[in-house]
């Protein structure tokens, strides 16, 4: 499907990724065996139809999508240069989806529980 909230183009179209697959360490806990490492390809895709003209990452910050894609690069260390909000949704995804992944954790709660404002 075409993006809609910017001009159809193949980087706007669905599913969206901000970052491509690569190889983790995930971390689960099984109580046989405690902590148990695996090592497994990784993505986030998502399809997204709606509107996301903003964000709140910040208790009194309400940030919109244009200034959110700059900050999305910064924090995840990856240029994506799609201009719809469907990208912009699954920067946001992938900043928020941490579970076992311990440094994309600490990225989460630094950005969202440390960190005041987008320009940190």
């Amino acid at each position: 499907r075409f993006g809609t909230s910017s001009v159809p183009a193949v980087r706007e179209t669905h599913p969206h990724q901000w970052t491509p697959s690569t190889r983790c360490t995930f971390w689960s806990w099984e109580p046989a065996h405690g902590w148990v490492r695996r090592h497994a390809r990784y993505t986030l895709t998502i399809t997204h139809n709606g509107d996301f003209d903003a964000w709140k990452p910040y208790r009194d910050s309400m940030v919109d999508v244009g200034t959110l894609g700059l900050w999305l690069n910064r924090v995840l260390g990856l240029d994506n240069p799609a201009r719809g909000d469907s990208p912009k949704l699954a920067g946001v995804m992938e900043l928020l989806v941490c579970q076992g992944l311990w440094f994309q954790a600490v990225r989460n709660a630094y950005h969202l529980h440390v960190a005041c404002h987008v320009e940190q």
